[in-house]
């Protein structure tokens, strides 16, 4: 099914078991829509959601001005500026990044433009500490910590990170 909406939405749906199926996003790139996997994007507001397969396994991911998400359904996946095995969702916050650990990560990573300070936070809102990271080609990666529900990423400003 594909459907485009007046606001310059579009939906691609794979609504059948049948096997996976082909299309073209609005800017000319192919996605592979598993059996009810689904492609929804919007060039005008930036919105890119999918449910697809990516190098071979089926990943999750919403990219949008509010947040981006990312679950790579057990194997680890970049995309966007998001890098995880399990479900992460990340915002840009007044402070810098605020990432959300949902579950199944063993090393969350996101891309960022400086280096900076990474702080986990439990459920509560608590802080728990800071959170070492490694830090390679405009990408941060950290473990995450036990107890923790969320990371914030407080950027110093001009200070790029390590190339």
């Amino acid at each position: 099914m594909h459907v485009v909406y007046e606001n310059g939405t579009e939906i691609f749906v794979n609504g059948g078991s049948w096997g996976d199926w082909s299309v073209r996003d609005q800017s000319g790139k192919t996605v592979l829509l598993p059996a009810f996997g689904w492609l929804a994007v919007n060039r005008r507001t930036g919105f890119y959601e999918f449910s697809a397969m990516v190098d071979g396994s089926r990943v999750d991911s919403v990219r949008s001005s509010e947040f981006e998400f990312l679950d790579g359904r057990g194997k680890r996946t970049r995309d966007g500026n998001l890098e995880a095995r399990g479900s992460v969702a990340l915002r840009h916050k007044d402070f810098g990044i605020e990432l959300i650990d949902i579950y199944g990560n063993d090393r969350i990573g996101f891309r960022a433009n400086a280096s900076g300070k990474l702080t986990a936070f439990d459920p509560e809102g608590k802080a728990l500490g800071p959170v070492p990271a490694t830090v390679a080609d405009g990408w941060v990666e950290f473990e995450p910590v036990a107890g923790a529900r969320s990371y914030r990423f407080t950027a110093v400003p001009n200070d790029p990170l390590s190339k």
